[in-house]
C-alpha cells in the first residue's frame, strides 16, 4: 500500500467515525466513535508530514528520519489491526 492509499484510507475513515459519531445518540457511543476518528485524524497528519518531508528531503539523514516515521506509522497501524482482531 502506498503512502496515497494510506492518506486516502485514514481520511475514509475518519470521515465515517465522525459521521457515526454526529449521528449517534448515545452519549458513550459518540465517544467512542469521535476517539476512532481522532486517530484516523492523527494517522492523516502524520502520513501528509511523511510526504511532504518525503518530497523535501535532500540529506541522507532526513531519509534516515522519514524511514523511521514509518515505521513508527506501520507499528501504531499494526497494534491497532490487532486490537481490532481481538476485540472480534
Amino acid at each position: 500500500m502506498t503512502l496515497e492509499n494510506t492518506l486516502s484510507l485514514c481520511s475514509e475513515n475518519y470521515l465515517e467515525f465522525k459521521k457515526l459519531a454526529e449521528e449517534s445518540l448515545d452519549m458513550n457511543e459518540k465517544l467512542k466513535y469521535y476517539k476512532k476518528a481522532l486517530f484516523w485524524l492523527e494517522n492523516y497528519i502524520a502520513v501528509y508530514s511523511i510526504l511532504i518531508a518525503e518530497k523535501n528531503a535532500k540529506k541522507d539523514e532526513d531519509l534516515e528520519k522519514i524511514e523511521k516515521a514509518k515505521k513508527a506509522l506501520i507499528n501504531k497501524l499494526s497494534k491497532y489491526l490487532d486490537e481490532l482482531i481481538n476485540n472480534l
